[in-house]
């Protein structure tokens, strides 16, 4: 029996290291995969993101620019535009007194970011 068991050994340590290399060839095929998928759904997200808040942002411009501007209060960060001086009523008084200047689309973009 001896000899039997003997001879055995050598073949159940090769299984098991037949084993130990096919589960970590396994695990790291399934590990390089899921970090190319995870990889791909961020990039993939990150794309929709992006083109969701360009649309937004160019739906806000297009809006404005329907508009030909828009009047906000005048305040420290919002002064008059010189450049619009040309154009007639960029510079308003509201009934109750509140002082509005005109403000344009681009301007208008560019505060907001």
């Amino acid at each position: 029996m001896k000899v039997k068991s003997a001879r055995l050994i050598p073949y159940a340590w090769g299984l098991a290291v037949l084993w130990i290399v096919m589960g970590t060839i396994i695990m790291t095929a399934s590990l390089i995969w899921n970090i190319n998928r995870q990889k791909n759904e961020t990039i993939q997200l990150a794309t929709i993101e992006a083109r969701t808040v360009y649309e937004k942002d160019l739906i806000y411009h297009r809006w404005a620019t329907q508009h030909d501007g828009v009047f906000v209060p005048i305040t420290d960060k919002t002064q008059p535009n010189p450049y619009l001086n040309h154009i007639p009523g960029a510079n308003v008084t509201t009934t109750s007194g509140d002082k509005l200047t005109l403000v344009n689309p681009e301007y208008m973009i560019r505060q907001v970011y």
